[in-house]
């Protein structure tokens, strides 16, 4: 099952919310999200030394696998982030956002009601 989540910034700028709120929120129901090794799925690119770096390593057909923290350090910051960005949770569930069109989240309908709380305007997709 997908969340699609559609919010708008609150500065006017007709923008989505930026992936980082949903890392929040993950890490609010989850607790156990900065633990292990999330990847960085094929596809992912943005903005920022790191997240180019990144896509680099995808582009030449590597894996990348980062700790949680390592991750999260780098994302939370809102200097550098995703235009597309696909990531996996240890656990499996798969979080990113897409053109900065909305963000999503995969996983099991518990996690994802979970997770939708923190949010206003979203939908759910099979």
């Amino acid at each position: 099952m997908e969340l699609r989540i559609f919010d708008k910034r609150v500065d006017g700028s007709g923008l989505i919310v930026p992936l980082s709120m949903l890392l929040r929120q993950f890490e609010a129901v989850c607790p156990s999200a900065l633990t292990g090794k999330w990847e960085v799925l094929p596809g992912s690119h943005g903005y920022g030394a790191t997240i180019c770096e990144w896509e680099d390593k995808l582009d030449s057909g590597k894996r990348v696998l980062l700790p949680a923290n390592d991750l999260f350090s780098v994302l939370l910051g809102e200097e550098e982030y995703f235009y597309w960005g696909h990531l996996r949770t240890p656990e499996g569930v798969e979080i990113g956002i897409k053109d900065s069109t909305f963000l999503y989240a995969r996983g099991d309908k518990e996690l994802l009601d979970s997770l939708s709380s923190g949010f206003v305007k979203f939908d759910f997709c099979d």
